[in-house]
């Protein structure tokens, strides 16, 4: 246990414990007071008892009496040996009028039948003994309530926080790649709706672990032909420095540049669908509404094209599927073709509702314009994609127009 960074467990046991003994503590201190309370009541009563008994006789009577034995002729006299005998020693003090007269607690003064005062002071010795008994058996009860509530309350703690300590050792055998995951001993539903969350939790890390290397495997398996390529030119450069070599150089590097740009922003881009494929849940999502969003959003960049669109709007399909990853999908669709459409001509854009198709209809800006080989999404992630997304595109060319259908079975 460490004391510096005590565990939820520790911290735990450590509060019902101190309350328990906090609480036992009170109680007993509570009880001492009360009971003292009690025997000074008792002593206080009984010394008036007493001061009744001897204000019927004279300062010579109570001098010739000796308390320490019982007289039987003297009923008075008798209960008086049998309150001494009780209560230890009664102290008649005598004094005269002109002496200062002190109260304290077990005193009282009195005036005889012969006129005379007296003062009567009883012991706080029988008081003192019953109030160490009194502490001895709180003592003992505290004692036994003490060890008997902490097995008590250890039991249940260990019953409690078992589950608990269960699945800390899960998450730990999972980090360290063990393979092994126990069933924690609990029929609470809270316990184990929270170790399959762990587990879910868990799972998903590591599969979000294995996604970033092989987004990396892929980036640097992409990237080394066109670096060997650059490579190469720059070897072939330091024989043939002439300007014309050295500006072909440069243009075919300047490509060479894009194309990884292109890659990496690709991959990128792939990996960003895919990742929130796994993270988010299938919805309905309207077709219909999500193709007129686009069309506003990239209004812009068709403006400042001089490309217009003329949509047929008129039906509608609804797909169940995941929503951000279809908007990103579109989006990037709808920008290639903004891209690739030649300026100051028209898109055509219409909805089979039955076939769950977008046509659309482009003239390129030129005739080896590739639709799909842009900055941000092309052949081979439209058909990763499509694979996940359940859905398939396909392209043709007709006279001078590109025709493209985007047809989904969600």
């Amino acid at each position: 246990m460490n004391f510096f960074r005590p565990s939820l467990e520790n911290k735990t046991l450590m509060l019902l414990l101190g309350s328990l003994y906090g609480a036992l503590i009170l109680m007993s201190t509570v009880s001492l007071n009360v009971y003292e309370n009690h025997l000074k009541s008792e002593y206080r009563d009984n010394l008036k008892f007493i001061a009744s008994s001897l204000e019927h006789l004279t300062s010579q009577e109570i001098k010739n009496k000796n308390f320490n034995t019982c007289n039987t002729q003297s009923q008075k006299m008798c209960t008086l040996c049998t309150l001494n005998n009780d209560f230890a020693s009664v102290n008649v003090d005598y004094f005269t009028r002109k002496e200062d007269i002190r109260h304290k607690e077990y005193e009282k003064i009195l005036i005889l039948k012969d006129g005379s005062y007296i003062q009567l002071s009883m012991s706080k010795k029988y008081i003192e003994s019953q109030l160490n008994n009194m502490r001895y058996i709180l003592f003992y009860v505290f004692l036994i309530v003490s060890i008997l509530f902490t097995f008590i309350i250890y039991l249940l703690h260990r019953k409690l926080f078992s589950p608990l300590k269960c699945l800390v050792n899960t998450c730990h055998n999972l980090e360290q790649e063990k393979g092994t995951t126990t069933q924690c001993p609990s029929d609470s539903y809270e316990i184990q709706e929270l170790r399959m969350a762990i587990l879910n939790l868990l799972k998903k890390n590591k599969l979000l672990y294995e996604k970033k290397h092989d987004m990396f495997k892929e980036i640097t398996h992409q990237l080394k032909s066109p670096i060997a390529i650059m490579q190469a030119r720059l070897s072939s450069l330091t024989n043939d420095t002439s300007p014309d070599t050295v500006k072909e150089y440069v243009k075919e590097t300047n490509t060479d540049i894009e194309g990884i740009k292109e890659i990496i922003q690709d991959i990128l881009f792939l990996e960003g669908v895919e990742l929130d494929i796994q993270n988010t849940h299938k919805s309905d999502i309207s077709m219909k509404a999500v193709f007129e969003d686009m069309q506003k959003k990239f209004q812009p960049l068709l403006e400042l094209n001089q490309i217009t669109i003329d949509a047929d709007w008129h039906e509608d399909f609804t797909i169940h599927s995941y929503r951000k990853p279809i908007l990103q999908v579109i989006q990037a669709m709808y920008e290639n073709v903004s891209i690739h459409t030649k300026k100051g001509t028209t898109i055509d854009m219409a909805i089979d509702a039955a076939k769950k198709t977008l046509i659309i209809s482009n003239i390129p800006k030129d005739k080896e314009d590739n639709l799909f080989k842009s900055t941000r999404i092309g052949t081979k992630i439209i058909k990763r994609l499509s694979e996940k997304l359940n859905f398939t595109v396909t392209t043709e060319h007709h006279k001078n127009r590109y025709i493209t259908m985007i047809t989904f079975h969600s």
